[in-house]
């Protein structure tokens, strides 16, 4: 049996896509024996001081420190609500030694009722020169539920004259925020 072997395209140009939110707080309480329990009394300590006074904890290495999961940060886990702001960041960045012509950024939610356009870049850009890059912060009020994808397109052309095209895809659900309702009888 005959695997088909899939050929990665080979891109002048990088694009990166992000989501962006607030990081929050773990809400779960850090209790895992004697020796957290002090350094959680050491970091209470610490954070009802000046943050100015001591650059360091006192007998605890940094590097401590940051293994702990104290802020949940966005990522495939997280959840979007019905109501709440979609923020992504995207960058273009021109990753060869060579300018690349007639460049088109066009980004777009797409779901199962419309599109929505955030952001599509005319007239194209006429040359993109080497590490020269497009960063750009958009926002989606989410109004729909269910799923969603955020579309990115990159055309442009090659010096050698070859027009090329790169995609990058995100999905994201949409789900319904807390609902009460008032029971009547």
């Amino acid at each position: 049996m005959d695997v088909p072997h899939l050929q990665v395209q080979e891109h002048a140009l990088g694009l990166t896509v992000t989501r962006l939110s607030k990081p929050n707080l773990m809400t779960t309480p850090i209790s895992m024996g004697e020796q957290w329990d002090h350094l959680g009394r050491v970091l209470e300590a610490e954070f009802n001081k000046d943050a100015t006074a001591t650059p360091t904890l006192p007998g605890l290495p940094i590097s401590s420190m940051l293994e702990l999961p104290l802020i949940n940060t966005p990522g495939k886990g997280n959840q979007i609500f019905l109501g709440e702001t979609y923020r992504v960041y995207v960058s273009l960045c021109n990753d060869i030694h060579e300018p690349v012509n007639d460049v088109v950024l066009k980004v777009e939610v797409v779901t199962s009722s419309h599109n929505r356009v955030l952001l599509h870049q005319t007239p194209p850009l006429s040359i993109m020169s080497p590490n020269e890059r497009i960063d750009r912060i958009l926002n989606h009020d989410v109004k729909d539920m269910g799923e969603h994808n955020l579309v990115c397109t990159v055309s442009y052309t090659l010096p050698s004259g070859e027009e090329k095209l790169l995609r990058r895809l995100q999905q994201f659900n949409v789900s319904k925020p807390l609902e009460v309702r008032p029971d009547f009888q």
